[in-house]
């Protein structure tokens, strides 16, 4: 997800109905600059060589989603779901899927069937976790500590702990969450051929 103000000015988005690398290409009505979804860089046009501001978001079951935000709102264009795109099925065949956090030259990608594996997986500069019980992951910045995931699914580390799903702790501490998208392995590749990939 991303943000869509490019130097104060708030843009607009559309499918321009071609592919980059099999991968999507947007255009913003105000410029027509051409736009990677999966990165969120402009490769053509006025705004080339821009980037838009990338959103931490995620992929929840709703009923998680709807515990946290009771008073939710739903976007409702009518219709019914599936279409052209298929399925989002992550969990099911994680071998295919990896978590990317980071951006530019400073990308990490933490393969899936990995963190299900193992819960808890330590990068560069992040940590990523994926909540047992929902299935949601999290990536939080860790500067120079190490956690565990524990029986309790907080995370932990020394003395302290903390939720996984907000990272709130004691006494008002809260970790950093950052920015972190589902890629399928494959295509995170073509992208960030010197991207790092977590393989503990």
């Amino acid at each position: 997800m991303y943000g869509r103000k490019v130097d104060g000015r708030l843009l607009s988005f559309g499918h321009e109905g071609i592919l980059y690398r099999r991968s999507f290409v947007m255009y913003d009505r105000e410029t027509r600059s051409l736009w990677i979804h999966t990165t969120g860089q402009a490769v053509k046009g006025e705004l080339r060589g821009r980037s838009l501001e990338f959103l931490p978001s995620e992929i929840v079951p709703w009923q998680v989603w709807r515990e946290q935000h009771p008073d939710t709102l739903v976007l409702d264009r009518g219709g019914q779901g599936g279409g052209f795109m298929g399925s989002f099925r992550m969990a099911e065949e994680g071998g295919e899927f990896g978590i990317s956090v980071g951006s530019g030259n400073a990308v990490t990608l933490y393969p899936y069937e990995l963190l299900a594996e193992t819960g808890i997986l330590h990068g560069p500069g992040e940590v990523v976790a994926l909540d047992p019980e929902s299935g949601v992951v999290r990536a939080y910045e860790r500067g120079e500590e190490s956690y565990t995931l524990g029986d309790d699914g907080r995370l932990h580390s020394g003395e302290r702990s903390y939720d996984l799903l907000t990272g709130e702790g004691e006494g008002g501490t809260v970790l950093r969450r950052l920015p972190a998208t589902a890629w399928l392995i494959e295509r995170w590749e073509d992208f960030h051929p010197d991207g790092r990939i977590i393989e503990e």
